[in-house]
Parts: C-alpha cells; sequence; structure tokens
C-alpha cells in the first residue's frame, strides 16, 4: 500500500466510525498487529492481535462510554516502520468506572 492508499484506508475508517459503524476499523486490523499504548496508565501497554485488541482494550472501553463519543482525526504520522494517529477526542465517561490496575 501506498502512503496516499493507508491515507485513504484511515479517512475511510474514521468516516465509518462517525456513523457509529466499526466495520472498516475490525476488518483493516490484522489478526497479528500490536495496539502499543505508551505512558503509565492502567491502558498502558501492548495488545497482540485483533482477538487481544477486541477483547481487553475495545470492550471494556466502550463498557465505560455513557453518551457516544467521537474522535477527530487530526494528522497521520508516519515513520518508515510505524504510524501513529492523534486524535481530538470528546466523549462521556464514567469516571467511577476508570480504574487504574
Amino acid at each position: 500500500m501506498t502512503v496516499t492508499d493507508n491515507k485513504a484506508l484511515i479517512q475511510d475508517i474514521m468516516d465509518a466510525r462517525a456513523r457509529r459503524d466499526p466495520g472498516p476499523f475490525i476488518a483493516a486490523m490484522a489478526d497479528d498487529f500490536v495496539w502499543r499504548i505508551t505512558g503509565s496508565t492502567a491502558w498502558s501497554g501492548d495488545y497482540v492481535g485483533k482477538a487481544d485488541v477486541l477483547e481487553r482494550l475495545i470492550k471494556p472501553l466502550r463498557a465505560q462510554f455513557t453518551a457516544p463519543n467521537s474522535l477527530t482525526l487530526s494528522r497521520i504520522i508516519r515513520s518508515p516502520r510505524d504510524m501513529a494517529f492523534p486524535f481530538v477526542r470528546s466523549f462521556v465517561a464514567e469516571r467511577s468506572a476508570i480504574r487504574e490496575t
């Protein structure tokens, strides 16, 4: 895939997400990809593979939302090996449900 193809794919995923359609996002996940969250929060760490990301990251995060949420892609950062996607987020979550472990 070219950089242009990757950017178009990400934009398609974000457009679908805005319509509350997770299909393109899930379909784009490779079975062996790694989602890395840096820092020292309860969510920080590596989530390895589609099943792990969906079960240990996406499912518990979605359970915390008390209202529809949105993400706005601010830019795509690409290095020779990785891509990063900074977002502006807007959501309502139960603060008491966010636990540090």
